[in-house]
């Protein structure tokens, strides 16, 4: 048990020596670009620093977009479902009552064209009010493929 556990030891001191070799040459390359290419050039080793970096943010931006879309997504149809049914219902407390007054749709009619436009940008057919489309799925496959 004990040549176990000193196999061990000796293991992570190896790992250790290793990380600190690895920084010492990672510290040396970033001397040598800064000497060659100094502050008023283009330097490699930064580039790369933040080709990294922005590797790393690239999932946090995904995330962050599909919960922007989905958000945008639930806004859309609960303002789709409330304004079909609020306009439903007036049509029929209009018929029901008999007093029929003017139409005035400009509003609505603007709320169902911009709908469609949204519809039409992801290529969707037009459903609206009588069947769930999931426009948020669409749009991550049109935008956010990832290669």
């Amino acid at each position: 048990m004990t040549s176990f556990s000193h196999s061990a030891d000796n293991f992570i001191v190896g790992l250790e020596k290793a990380e600190a070799d690895l920084k010492a040459v990672a510290h040396r390359l970033e001397e040598g670009f800064e000497q060659q290419y100094g502050r008023h050039q283009v330097n490699p080793f930064d580039l790369f620093q933040r080709i990294r970096r922005l590797e790393r943010q690239l999932s946090d931006v995904q995330k962050e977009c599909r919960l922007v879309l989905t958000t945008k997504q639930e806004l859309i149809d609960s303002a789709k479902g409330h304004l079909v049914g609020n306009y439903k219902a007036l049509e029929s407390l209009e018929h029901k009552s008999g007093n029929l007054l003017p139409k005035n749709t400009d509003t609505f009619q603007a709320f169902m064209a911009a709908v469609a436009e949204w519809d039409s940008s992801l290529d969707l057919p037009q459903q609206v009010g009588t069947q769930e489309t999931n426009l948020n799925q669409a749009l991550l496959n049109s935008l956010l493929e990832v290669a």
